[in-house]
């Protein structure tokens, strides 16, 4: 989960994320859209995120693993409506998770 290239694999998909809420015609498919409005909203924490995780230094699993649920999760605050926020406080414990492997 921490190896290089599933690092650059969420990476990636953070990336995805932020260019999906930018398009203002996205193109039609079958996966679902993660909600724009809070996508852009969370933008600065999302690019905080891809940043870390394409940098060499270690990152903790649980931090990986909080953010590829996110990714994945159809009924969590990237895909559904909820909180005020919860987007990002989820993707702050993503950030400090990833920060555990320098304890």
């Amino acid at each position: 989960m921490t190896t290089e290239r599933s690092r650059r694999r969420v990476a990636n998909a953070l990336a995805g994320v932020l260019r999906s809420a930018r398009r203002r015609n996205p193109a039609f498919t079958a996966a679902v859209r993660p909600r724009p409005e809070e996508v852009l909203e969370a933008g600065a924490m999302i690019a905080v995120l891809e940043r870390r995780l394409r940098r060499p230094e270690p990152v903790a699993a649980q931090g990986v693993a909080l953010v590829r649920l996110l990714l994945v999760d159809g009924n969590g605050p990237l895909y559904r409506a909820s909180d005020p926020g919860a987007l990002i406080d989820c993707l702050r414990a993503a950030a400090a998770a990833l920060d555990y492997a320098r304890d």
